[in-house]
């Protein structure tokens, strides 16, 4: 919520990186990336602000309950429903919020097969398996 309000008074791009910084959060979601600390998110001076960096340190990770970053005001469980609730802190519509969740659970869904063609073992695709909430 922290960078979502610097960005909402200190953004260059201030739609296209909410929109950008909530498709994280259903990422993140998606692949327990739970090492989402701030240090783990970056900013880059524009001539107009800041804007959001690229993504950078994501990591599935096995074995954790909630991200590093609350979603909401109190709450930093792997849960959906809680990037649903704050959706409109992002400046997101029901379908744009739908249409992110969708896009990014269609791509998060073909680990597998990525896994697979980057000869990444079946033992190992194994002991990575519950961190993918897809």
């Amino acid at each position: 919520m922290e960078i979502a309000e610097f960005l909402s008074t200190q953004g260059a791009n201030t739609a296209a990186d909410l929109s950008q910084l909530w498709r994280r959060i259903i990422f993140n979601i998606a692949v327990s990336n739970t090492d989402d600390h701030l240090r783990n998110h970056g900013f880059l001076l524009v001539k107009n602000g800041w804007k959001l960096s690229p993504a950078y340190d994501l990591s599935p990770i096995v074995g954790k309950r909630g991200l590093h970053l609350n979603i909401t005001d109190s709450d930093n469980a792997l849960d959906y429903q809680l990037a649903f609730d704050v959706k409109d802190f992002f400046r997101l519509s029901r379908v744009q919020a739908d249409k992110i969740y969708d896009e990014v659970l269609y791509a998060v869904r073909q680990w597998r097969a990525v896994a697979k063609r980057l000869g990444v073992s079946r033992a190992e695709q194994a002991m990575s398996e519950s961190a993918f909430n897809v």
